[in-house]
Parts: structure tokens; C-alpha cells; sequence
């Protein structure tokens, strides 16, 4: 997971909480579980995208300008 986190804060430039990041993909992990998803090299980005978006509006963030509401 460490490298899955270093790899998302290197992409976004370091311009994000290490807190969030780990939140985030933490509830995408634990989407996967819950939905019976096998883990393969496959990344299904639709799948994903509706997970970001029910945790988005769970937590009250937005996304504008490749910025979240939190920063």
C-alpha cells in the first residue's frame, strides 16, 4: 500500500495530504473487497471512478481545477 500512496503523491506532485491519499485508497481497497473483485493487473477505471465519486459525496469533497475541496 506504501507504494501504491508514494506513487499517487509523485503523480499529483506532492501537492496533496498524505491523510487523504491514504483515506482514499484505503476506501477503494475496501470497495474491492466488499464488491468481490479479484485484484488483477487490470484496473477497472469505470468501477473505480463510481467508488471515488460515492466517497466524494460521503465526505463532502469536490474536485475542481485538479484541486479537492480539502487542500
Amino acid at each position: 500500500m506504501n507504494h501504491a500512496i508514494e506513487k499517487i503523491i509523485q503523480r499529483l506532485g506532492g501537492a496533496t495530504e498524505k491523510s487523504f491519499i491514504t483515506d482514499t485508497y484505503s476506501y477503494l481497497e475496501r470497495s474491492k473487497r466488499e464488491s468481490g473483485e479479484i485484484e488483477t493487473e487490470v484496473i477497472n477505471k469505470e468501477r473505480e471512478t463510481e467508488w471515488l465519486i460515492k466517497y466524494c459525496d460521503d465526505h463532502n469533497y469536490w474536485f475542481d481545477n485538479n484541486q479537492f475541496s480539502n487542500f
